[in-house]
């Protein structure tokens, strides 16, 4: 049985006189499709402004260009994570998710992609926090 037919027979079994609602936008598929979509349109701009950061700096703001491309890194990572690797579904006010991205469709343990997800946070803010 796949995931579908289970919440199928929850649904059907537990709240019959509920009628889900399964329009795209209330589906899975209305947060991961347009989630990827926008990750792949700015995936470009991400690497312009990498290359920008490394080759364009001006003399006057090399000593900031090292901290610039490191906070560019791990904007990029925590985007590309978020949007494209775990894509969390989140129920609130539980603050529980599914991942609906490709670790996800790969059936990597939800526990690891949460240890990615988290680590990717506290970088970045630690990094943040430190720098300032």
């Amino acid at each position: 049985m796949t995931s579908t037919q289970n919440l199928s027979d929850y649904i059907l079994y537990n709240y019959s006189k509920c009628s889900p609602d399964t329009s795209f936008l209330a589906s899975w598929q209305g947060l991961a499709y347009p989630s990827h979509v926008i990750q792949f349109i700015g995936f470009p701009f991400q690497i312009l402004t990498f290359w920008l950061i490394l080759k364009k700096t001006p003399e006057s703001m090399k000593s900031i260009k090292n901290p610039l491309m490191i906070a560019h890194i791990l904007c990029t990572l925590l985007d590309f994570h978020f949007s494209t690797l775990v894509t969390p579904y989140m129920f609130l006010p539980s603050f529980t998710y599914i991942p609906i991205g490709i670790l996800g469709l790969l059936r990597v343990p939800v526990l690891i992609q949460s240890f990615f997800m988290t680590e990717t946070l506290i970088g970045k803010d630690c990094f943040v926090r430190f720098r300032n």
